[in-house]
């Protein structure tokens, strides 16, 4: 069973669903700029793959 299925119904889980839904919806987001002005952010970084396991994990689109 895939954790998001698994844990559907979970309030955490759907509380982290509309974090990723909101704050990582696109590379524009807040959360992907801020992801992007942290001092550990690297441009070898592959935020568009990272955005898509997140939205797949979550099933957020």
């Amino acid at each position: 069973m895939q954790l998001a299925e698994k844990y559907k119904h979970s309030s955490k889980a759907q509380e982290a669903a509309g974090i990723v839904k909101e704050m990582f919806k696109d590379e524009l987001s807040p959360g992907v700029i801020r992801l992007r002005e942290s001092k550990y952010y690297k441009p070898s970084f592959q935020m568009v793959e990272c955005l898509r396991a997140l939205k797949d994990l979550f099933k957020t689109g």
